[in-house]
């Protein structure tokens, strides 16, 4: 199911709530499911609290706890990047040696001019491409050491906020990244909650219901 990300407005204030946009504008299969702005508001504002808590109070455990989500694809991700960066950069290096090889077979007449361009636009195209791997094996990478910054950043801003009366814009752009909400279990359960799912800024979710 989609995430609430349309806010509807009832007549009574009491009654706002967030429903889904994907059903209101009809260009997804999504269903009609909603949940009210201050349930989702309360239900946020104390997963954060605690959330905070555990890194202000134990901040080497929680980042242990959040480091380890991922940690095992994250080490095979680096060992193969490593590899794939150290096999893409001989080749790209083979390359210049292939293309100065043919520049200097053309100047001495050992190929035609027609030969050298089909021979070293194969080349070059392969270099190019090879060289748009490596950047984007270098981003991925550079993704990756994001995380732990990130978990490093949330724990130290989770030490300058400590009162948390009400779940503020503030607290949203800071802490979380996005938040996902989702059918009840029990279509039309007068007791059964929606599933919401809190993304933080490094990338681990945590789940309520």
């Amino acid at each position: 199911m989609r995430p609430h990300i349309l806010l509807h407005r009832n007549k009574a204030e009491e009654k706002t709530c967030f429903m889904c946009s994907g059903y209101q504008n009809g260009k997804t299969d999504c269903t009609c499911h909603y949940i009210r702005v201050q349930i989702l508001e309360h239900i946020v504002l104390e997963n954060l609290k605690t959330i905070t808590a555990f890194a202000r109070n134990d901040p080497e455990k929680f980042y242990a706890v959040a480091a380890k989500n991922g940690e095992a694809e994250a080490k095979k991700f680096m060992k193969e990047s490593k590899q794939q960066k150290e096999q893409i950069s001989v080749r790209i290096t083979q390359l210049d040696s292939i293309i100065r090889c043919l520049y200097e077979d053309r100047v001495t007449g050992r190929i035609t001019p027609e030969r050298y361009d089909f021979l070293a636009s194969g080349y070059e195209h392969e270099q190019s491409q090879l060289k748009s791997k490596l950047s984007e094996l270098e981003s991925q990478i550079d993704s990756v050491n994001l995380r732990e910054e990130c978990i490093k950043k949330f724990i130290e801003r989770a030490k300058e906020y400590i009162e948390m009366p009400t779940l503020t814009s503030e607290l949203l752009r800071t802490f979380i990244r996005r938040i996902e909400v989702y059918e009840k279990p029990e279509k039309y359960s007068r007791t059964c909650g929606n599933t919401i799912a809190i993304h933080y800024t490094f990338e681990v979710e945590t789940h309520q219901s």
